[in-house]
């Protein structure tokens, strides 16, 4: 590998540290680690499957010890809140008056799954049938910076109209008010 390659690459990982860094204040320094730990699985492996995600990070520890760490600290309930406020703060604020945001409704199908909470029928966008899935909202902004335009991810709210209407609507609108 030459030296300007490996001086890019340590650029970048330097990179991907500090926006990790960024969206994981105010966790723990593990729950921190992990949060960064899936981010780097994720992009290496190409999968969200958790052991995939485990099997591409090489750790020491048996592949069944890092999948476990990883679970555990993807159902910490305080995780979703707090990446998704620093996500929310650290996007919209390098927002302008020519900023445009999307609003995607979308969905995703689970043709063959009959027993996650909240499964409701939806209308699949791709084939225009009725399917048992979930409601998906994504919020990105995009930003004209000349030439450029600089696209940020705002929310990613994943709702059912099964469970409490009132909640996942509330979310929803404080979301878009935010």
């Amino acid at each position: 590998m030459t030296v300007s390659k490996c001086k890019t690459i340590q650029k970048m990982q330097v990179k991907f540290s500090q926006k990790v860094k960024k969206y994981s204040e105010g966790l723990t320094k593990p729950v921190a680690k992990a949060v960064k730990d899936i981010t780097k699985g994720i992009i290496s492996s190409r999968s969200v499957i958790v052991r995939q995600i485990a099997q591409s990070l090489h750790e020491n520890p048996s592949l069944d010890k890092v999948s476990e760490r990883l679970y555990r600290n993807l159902k910490n309930a305080k995780l979703e809140n707090i990446v998704s406020e620093n996500l929310l703060k650290n996007n919209c604020s390098k927002a302008t008056q020519d900023t445009y945001f999307l609003v995607d409704g979308s969905d995703i199908v689970k043709p063959e799954s009959n027993k996650l909470e909240g499964l409701d029928r939806i209308r699949d966008g791709s084939t225009g049938n009725c399917e048992k899935g979930f409601h998906l909202l994504n919020i990105t902004s995009l930003t004209s910076k000349g030439r450029y335009y600089s696209i940020l991810p705002i929310c990613s709210h994943l709702y059912s109209n099964k469970i409490d209407i009132d909640t996942s609507s509330n979310i929803l609108e404080d979301k878009l008010v935010d």
